[in-house]
């Protein structure tokens, strides 16, 4: 390429050969290459370094988590959609459990951020007809899988759970 920026040959961002959703948004085209910068057209303001990228992919968990470690990060605050099977929320929770397998390997900790209002847009959307149940249903799925980790943080050796927001569940 001719800026010297690594840029990826294949759409790596999902297992089914397509670009992912946050590459595309805004009727962005990855297959498209700036032929002046050599470029791909991608949804975001800043291009990645190592060009676009598939966030499950354990190469790329590894450089990103490392970089954070030797810049002195000790933990990762990950964003979680929770347990619905709804437009992205699946591949979000796989992206999420790769970035976990890597958070292991690089010896960091993490914590988990969840997206409340995830509940609200299914809920919105028809796709649930009880918020409470699958937001009880998250919290056990956090319980099981992520709570138990020895390098999940704690605070007062409680697990520590953020919520982004809140938006759906506010008392």
């Amino acid at each position: 390429d001719v800026t010297g920026v690594q840029t990826c040959a294949l759409p790596i961002s999902s297992t089914n050969g397509q670009w992912g959703q946050h590459w595309t948004m805004a009727t962005q085209n990855p297959d498209v290459i700036n032929q002046t910068t050599g470029l791909r057209e991608i949804a975001s303001y800043y291009y990645p370094e190592i060009g676009p990228y598939g966030s499950s992919d354990p190469d790329v968990i590894d450089y990103q988590l490392l970089l954070m470690k030797y810049a002195g990060v000790d933990a990762v605050a990950i964003d979680w959609p929770g347990t619905l099977n709804v437009y992205d929320y699946a591949k979000n929770v796989q992206n999420a459990e790769a970035i976990i397998a890597g958070i292991q390997r690089a010896g960091l900790q993490f914590c988990i951020v969840y997206e409340d209002a995830n509940v609200n847009i299914a809920y919105s959307a028809g796709f649930i007809t009880d918020k409470y149940g699958a937001a009880q249903a998250d919290m056990r799925y956090l319980s099981n899988n992520y709570f138990p980790k020895p390098y999940y943080m704690r605070v007062n050796n409680t697990p520590l759970l953020l919520d982004f927001g809140p938006q759906t569940f506010t008392s």
